[in-house]
Parts: C-alpha cells; sequence; structure tokens
C-alpha cells in the first residue's frame, strides 16, 4: 500500500465497517459537532505516533486517529480520554462520544484485535491530542500480534498482516529514527528473523 493510499484510507476510514472495527457514525453527526470555529488549530502535527489525520475535506474540522496498542496502554489511553470528556458510551466503548467544558467533542471506539487494542477517534481538543502524544503509543510488535507466523516463510505480505502492517505498523515504524528503530529491536528481543522481516516488508 502506497503512502497515497493509506493517507487515503485514513480519510476515509470513518465510512468503513469492518468486523465492528470502524467507528460508525452519521456524518451529518459529525459535520454539526465538528464546527470550523470549534476547532483552534487547523494545523495540528505530532511528534509520535499515531498520526492524526485532519478531516477538513469532508466539511469535518476535526482530526481522526486509527492505531493499535498493547494492552497495557489501552487503561492509559481511556482514562486520558475520560479525564478530558463527559463521555456517553455503549457496548464497552466500541461506540462512545462525549463533550466537555471548552465546547470540545469526541467519537471514538475501542475493539479488541491483533492481540492489542484497535481504537478510532475523532476529537477537535488539541489538549487531548498533545496527551496522547506524550503518552507515546507504540503498537504490539508483530511477533505479538502475529505469534503463529514464522517470518521465514513469510513471502509477500497478504490478508490480515497485510492490512495489520500497512494501517497499523508502518506509520509507527516510519516515525522512528535509524537509532530509534535499532533501540527498539534491543528493548524488544527482536529475532535475527524478525528484524530482517521488518527491514525487507519496510
Amino acid at each position: 500500500m502506497s503512502t497515497k493510499k493509506l493517507i487515503s484510507f485514513f480519510k476515509n476510514l470513518i465510512n468503513l465497517k469492518k468486523n465492528d472495527e470502524a467507528l460508525t457514525v452519521n456524518k451529518k453527526e459529525l459535520e454539526s459537532t465538528y464546527l470550523f470555529n470549534n476547532l483552534s488549530n487547523h494545523n495540528y502535527k505530532s511528534n509520535n505516533y499515531p498520526y492524526p489525520f485532519y478531516m477538513e475535506e469532508k466539511k469535518i474540522f476535526a482530526y481522526n486517529l486509527y492505531f493499535i496498542c498493547t494492552c497495557e496502554r489501552k487503561i492509559d489511553i481511556l482514562n486520558t480520554i475520560l479525564l478530558n470528556f463527559k463521555i456517553d458510551q455503549t457496548n464497552e466503548y466500541r461506540q462512545a462520544k462525549g463533550k466537555n467544558d471548552s465546547n470540545e467533542s469526541i467519537h471514538f471506539s475501542i475493539v479488541s484485535g491483533f492481540n492489542g487494542y484497535l481504537f478510532q477517534i475523532v476529537t477537535n481538543s488539541i489538549k487531548l491530542l498533545n496527551e496522547l502524544d506524550i503518552l507515546k503509543i507504540e503498537p504490539p510488535p508483530p511477533w505479538i500480534s502475529f505469534p503463529e507466523i514464522d517470518p521465514d516463510s513469510l513471502g509477500s505480505l497478504q490478508g490480515s498482516i497485510d492490512y495489520w502492517w500497512y494501517v497499523y505498523w508502518t506509520p509507527f515504524w516510519e516515525k522512528l529514527t535509524p537509532q530509534e528503530k535499532q533501540d527498539y529491536y534491543k528493548i524488544k528481543n527482536a529475532t535475527p528473523e524478525w528484524i530482517e522481516c521488518i527491514e525487507i516488508h519496510n
């Protein structure tokens, strides 16, 4: 998946319904909630994973984040959201939304998958985006998300690992410097086989 296609994927993700992963909400509701004047920064950029995609092209003045985190970080992320918003939610945060006293809003969903938790967040809160950025969220490494896969036998990426690799892993990996990548291998105890696999596919 090319970078251009990846960006297009994220911008249109709000319309997808893939195995209950995507946030399903009426586009008109988003348009009426996320108005131009309710967003304080129309050029926000994050320093870390995940990358926030601005939804201006859809006349939705908010940022869309789509990422996977480890099971351990789910609570940190959810608590950060709950500290910023009063939340209405159903089905254990599969579909949730909220507002705060600063006239900011959020729509988000959390579902389990790939031995982690999949988040999609739409919000116009720059404060929340900054706080999430500070958390330095990471996806689980591929050997955790796909423990059954032998990297030596992995040729071209297909199916669920292709989806996971380019939607969740690549945006994280491309944020790292060469030295950070080497440090990651050491900290995560990556095997030589998985290191070679990552280098080939990134």
